[in-house]
């Protein structure tokens, strides 16, 4: 099996410095191990400022706008059309947060695999980008009309009270919380519908969570109709 490695950091200083970059090498190096599989190329891609994943509720993007911004992972979809060899990323997020190049990738029959969940088909990778894409979605829309209700009211953007250390310390303990919150419902997200394509039933996978120690992201355990109200925001997203 030929694969070729593709990274992605977030700044340059990321890419020089291995921040970031050593975490994907790890797992994409394991995958190789374990697969037994041969690196054909290896691609590392810088964002910049204007060429990172940007969803918000008031931007519409095309598949044009969104590969042209990404020349290197084009080296490395023209390299794996003309050798057959698969594109091996961490994580999904590495290829995109749009959901557009999964189709594209997929319209020009380049296999990929996310290290992080190799038995993941590519189909299975797409519904999660899916998912992903209309969160962000979510909270960009949510946000916009936050600070338009703050403007019509005339109040003044930011508080000069949380300009300060503390106020520092509890904005970013925040941001983290909301982060944290973000990725263990993707996570349980991922673990339903796995099973859900094995066949298990809504008490069953409930069973399955509780048995794992997995948590709501309010700290509770699963019950049958918290699965059910996943799988009805899956099927919302056509993801089911």
């Amino acid at each position: 099996m030929k694969v070729i490695e593709y990274y992605r950091v977030s700044t340059a200083k990321q890419g020089q410095s291995g921040l970031g970059l050593e975490a994907q090498e790890r797992a994409v190096r394991a995958y190789l191990h374990s697969a037994g599989a041969e690196s054909v190329a290896r691609f590392v891609e810088v964002e910049s400022g204007g060429n990172k994943d940007r969803i918000t509720a008031q931007k519409d993007v095309t598949i044009d706008k969104l590969i042209q911004k990404r020349p290197t992972l084009q080296q490395a979809i023209h390299l794996a059309g003309a050798t057959g060899a698969t594109i091996v990323v961490k994580e999904s997020s590495r290829l995109s947060r749009f959901s557009l190049i999964i189709d594209y990738l997929m319209y020009l029959r380049v296999h990929f695999v996310c290290a992080d969940n190799p038995n993941d088909d590519e189909f299975f990778i797409k519904m999660r980008v899916l998912f992903g894409e209309e969160e962000l979605r979510k909270i960009s829309e949510r946000t916009r009309k936050a600070l338009a209700s703050r403007r019509q009211r005339g109040l003044k953007l930011g508080n000069p009270e949380q300009f300060h250390d503390e106020g520092r310390r509890k904005g970013a303990a925040r941001v983290k919380q909301l982060a944290l919150a973000s990725d263990t419902n993707k996570q349980i997200l991922d673990t339903i519908l796995d099973k859900v394509h094995r066949g298990m039933s809504p008490q069953q996978i409930a069973s399955h969570l509780n048995s794992i120690n997995l948590k709501t992201i309010r700290g509770k355990m699963f019950r049958t109709g918290t699965i059910n109200m996943y799988l009805k925001r899956a099927r919302e997203l056509q993801l089911v």
